[in-house]
């Protein structure tokens, strides 16, 4: 009996020992990933996000040392097995990029079972930890509605903002802009993009275009030299936006490198007497269209070398452009503003986009689309997200950042209103520049008079703005964020 009774102790003391250790270790990896990135988080965040990345964050921890307690005293065994349960997957899921987190689904495993396996219970836990448990859980709650009761006031509109037009020359469908992206199947481009009335507008208001470049346009007497020849004949600034085939990836990144070296020769070969206020590397991958391989086209991405070759390749092109004319870089805001966050490119990495070094640009320009969200999780998170990530920007690149807002007509587009009160919301954070995707679209929902009245109204100086907090922006932040710090 005496022989039994120890073997029993024995293996208690092993299931505990496994169950407190996988805890104690992801426990002290959180507070290690958190303690490191604080800074980072409180200086560039909005203070009310950094307020709920704390909330989050502590209940996090917290939840993983009071497990360890419930494991010494074996006690709450769903609570064990659901957080087992989460940190397998979690792990699971991160091993694909670093493969020796897989030690940690090991062990997480080994306890989900040990938990499953477990003989007596022992006494009751403490009532009072629930509680604070319980607390933890609801205060990133409750803190958002007591921010939601109180408008932000984001600051007043100044004369000395700019607000430019995107031209695609593909007329998207609603699947494109509400599913997307997705590289366009084909090219439809006509040199219709822009008519008289819109230069004569676009002219006025000093208002300038970034007009897509298509591989297939670099040729005598295409419609982009029309439209370009147009502009330049009504004094409206264009920016060259160099865009390879769909079937190479459109536009430029990790993957297609090589070709956009070789673009650039053709396109310096073909402008001769066009005149252009910059150039434009539009860092993207397509994240939907290659559906299944999708995963395995990311880790090849993250694993092996070729985003430091794409960094050092476009590096050398954008000082070839830049002695010549400005190279501006536009890119997601959505995640990459959020990779800054943590002083690492890993997030870029993985999307094959590189938004770094930043001395690298003359200018930043950065897409903070809320129809991003939208294709995640089917909701119009509103000018705040706008709000959030457009500061982060600021705080990290200084106000010499443009933000890229689209799709005008759709979401909380669907009235020029809403363009015209994020255009605000982007010159009263003090930024030098709001991009509208797209001019055509403008036209196509709101006509011309759509495009005078972003123009007009969208610049109109000494204009108080003032938003509605958006509890779901810091969740959605806090969960790109939580996932950064992984890998």
């Amino acid at each position: 009996m005496k022989m039994e009774g120890f073997a029993i102790l024995v293996s208690d003391f092993r299931y505990k020992f496994l169950q407190i250790g996988v805890f104690l270790a992801v426990f002290t990896l959180l507070v290690s990933k958190l303690v490191i990135n604080i800074w980072g988080f409180a200086l560039f965040s909005p203070v009310k996000d950094f307020v709920i990345f704390v909330e989050f964050f502590s209940l996090i921890v917290f939840l993983f040392l009071v497990c360890s307690y419930f494991a010494y005293k074996k006690v709450y065994g769903k609570v064990r097995v659901s957080v087992f349960g989460l940190v397998f997957v979690f792990f699971l899921l991160l091993s694909f990029l670093e493969p020796w987190y897989f030690l940690l689904c090991i062990f997480s495993a080994a306890a989900l079972v040990s938990v499953l396996i477990e003989g007596r219970r022992g006494d009751e836990f403490r009532k009072e930890v629930s509680l604070v448990l319980i607390g933890l859980v609801l205060l990133p709650f409750l803190t958002s509605f007591a921010f939601y009761l109180f408008p932000v006031d984001v600051g007043t509109t100044r004369n000395e903002f700019e607000v430019s037009f995107w031209a695609e020359g593909v007329p998207p469908s609603r699947e494109r802009v509400l599913e997307g992206p997705g590289r366009p199947s084909e090219l439809i481009y006509s040199e219709n993009i822009v008519s008289e009335t819109d230069i004569e507008i676009l002219s006025r208001h000093n208002s300038k275009v970034s007009l897509a470049i298509h591989q297939d346009m670099l040729r005598e007497n295409s419609p982009a030299e029309k439209v370009v020849k147009k502009m330049n004949q009504g004094n409206v600034p264009v920016q060259a936006w160099l865009l390879t085939h769909p079937e190479n990836y459109y536009w430029a990144n990790s993957l297609n490198y090589h070709i956009f070296n070789d673009l650039y020769d053709k396109f310096i070969d073909w402008r001769k007497e066009l005149n252009f206020h910059g150039l434009v590397l539009d860092q993207e991958l397509d994240v939907r269209e290659p559906g299944k391989y999708l995963t395995k086209t990311m880790r090849r991405l993250y694993r092996t070398d070729i985003y430091e070759k794409s960094v050092e390749s476009y590096k050398q092109l954008i000082e070839r452009i830049s002695n010549q004319k400005k190279a501006i870089l536009t890119t997601w805001g959505i995640p990459c503003l959020d990779d800054f966050l943590d002083s690492d490119t890993s997030l870029q990495k993985m999307l094959g986009v590189s938004a770094v070094p930043p001395e690298t640009w003359d200018v930043h320009s950065f897409q903070v689309y809320r129809v991003i969200p939208y294709r995640t999780i089917r909701l119009d998170l509103g000018p705040y997200l706008v709000y959030s990530y457009s500061l982060t920007a600021r705080e990290i690149l200084g106000d010499d950042v443009a933000i890229g807002l689209s799709h005008a007509g759709y979401l909380g587009y669907s009235d020029v209103s809403g363009i015209v009160k994020d255009v605000r919301l982007v010159n009263a954070l003090g930024l030098s520049e709001a991009q509208v995707y797209s001019i055509e679209q403008v036209k196509r929902f709101f006509g011309p008079e759509g495009l005078e009245k972003i123009l007009e109204e969208g610049k109109k100086p000494k204009e108080q703005v003032t938003i509605r907090y958006n509890p779901i922006v810091p969740l959605w932040r806090f969960s790109i964020t939580f996932f950064d710090l992984f890998v």
